[in-house]
């Protein structure tokens, strides 16, 4: 079993994750798309992520390259659909 990660770094990492792709959980929490359960979920999932390291690597590249948001996930992503 993986060892979960620090649950706030991973809550900004979901946070920055949507960013990237264009998704707006603020949005879906508004409109019921995204409830307590589902948005506890993500964080959780992304805490267990085997590809942590990617991710962060991926999410700075991104960032750093300045791209505009709404392309797809990277595929190591536990969380991409």
């Amino acid at each position: 079993m993986t060892p979960l990660g620090p649950e706030r770094e991973h809550y900004w990492r979901v946070q920055r994750m949507a960013r990237a792709t264009g998704a707006d959980p603020a949005a879906a929490w508004r409109d019921g798309t995204l409830g307590c359960e589902a948005w506890t979920a993500l964080v959780a999932r992304c805490r267990a992520c085997p590809w942590s390291d990617g991710c962060a690597s991926w999410l700075a590249r991104f960032e750093a390259e300045d791209r505009p948001s709404g392309g797809a996930p990277p595929g190591g992503c536990i969380n991409q659909d």
